[in-house]
């Protein structure tokens, strides 16, 4: 697999820990080019990923010999399987993204970043337990749809992109969303159809922020590296 997507994907893990968006060892991030997954091994840290460390595995075939988290390849695997658009797959248990897939509402258009996260297309996925099982693939797969955002209702959130670039920046709309929806306690203004139709150019103009962003916090982590040597 190409040197430059493990790389960006160890950066994705290393940052994800920088901004505490990691769970332990317990969510997973992947890429994929053609049949091939690319993800952690469950028992590490996402700080302690990296370029060498990652697991390779063939999307159609789980391999119990690797050290994979099963539940995350069933997840991935049938993602990029059925988006081939997709290079990333991002899944998360934020306590503010868990919070608002457990609302009955959901997430409600009452920030920018959530105008961006509802228009570029957001779904949801009822919750069945630890997905071990193969026909939730599909159901799964149906959930998200070409949807950019999935929230698992009880359970977390699947981000997607077709770079490390524009993945993270999705995770970042949708963790920002999330936060200022928990920090509302009272009536809200929620924001008009008509103005979050403005959004629908967003792929546009707005992610030619995305490499800026990206590039930012690769800046970021490494000044961190660098003074904790």
């Amino acid at each position: 697999m190409n040197s430059n997507i493990k790389q960006n994907l160890a950066d994705l893990h290393q940052i994800f820990a920088l901004l505490n968006w990691d769970d332990t060892i317990f969510t997973h991030l992947s890429a994929c080019i053609s049949d091939n997954l690319l993800m952690k091994p469950y028992d590490l840290l996402f700080n302690e990923v990296t370029p060498n460390t990652l697991l390779e595995c063939n999307i159609h075939e789980y391999n119990d010999s690797l050290g994979l988290n099963q539940v995350g390849y069933n997840i991935h695997s049938a993602i990029h399987a059925n988006r081939n658009e997709v290079e990333y797959v991002l899944h998360t248990h934020t306590p503010e993204i868990v919070a608002i897939s457990a609302l009955k509402e959901g997430l409600k258009p009452v920030s920018q970043y959530a105008t961006l996260v509802l228009e570029k297309g957001l779904s949801y996925h009822n919750y069945e337990g630890v997905v071990f099982w193969e026909d939730e693939k599909d159901r799964l797969v149906n959930s998200l749809k070409d949807n950019t955002f999935c929230l698992l209702k009880n359970h977390g959130s699947l981000v997607v992109g077709k770079t490390v670039e524009k993945a993270f920046f999705n995770q970042y709309l949708l963790q920002k969303s999330c936060e200022v929806q928990c920090l509302i306690n009272g009536p809200v203004i929620e924001i008009n159809n008509d103005i979050i139709k403005q959004f629908r150019n967003f792929d546009k103009s707005g992610y030619q922020a995305s490499p800026l962003l990206w590039e930012a916090m690769k800046r970021k982590l490494h000044a961190k590296t660098r003074s904790s040597s």
